[in-house]
């Protein structure tokens, strides 16, 4: 099997664990993050966010702020 389809092959079984089991979104999306060399990953909806949200420990602290500080009420991406 080639680099990438090993790598999607992990990455679709991280993100169906996660799926089937809540508590496995922080392993899943540290996976995402690891993929694409980022500083971290969060799941937004396009409508209707609410706090909760899936999310790396690494940005955690963003989007406890995103949602405290009402960012998402005026985030301009929930009109398109």
């Amino acid at each position: 099997m080639g680099f990438i389809d090993d790598t999607l092959r992990r990455l679709d079984d991280s993100l169906g664990e996660a799926i089937l089991d809540p508590s496995r979104w922080g392993a899943a999306l540290d996976h995402v993050s690891a993929l694409v060399d980022g500083d971290g990953v969060m799941l937004l909806r396009s409508h209707n966010r609410t706090p909760g949200i899936p999310c790396t420990a690494s940005v955690a602290e963003l989007v406890d702020d995103y949602f405290r500080h009402g960012w998402h009420v005026n985030d301009l991406r929930t009109r398109a």
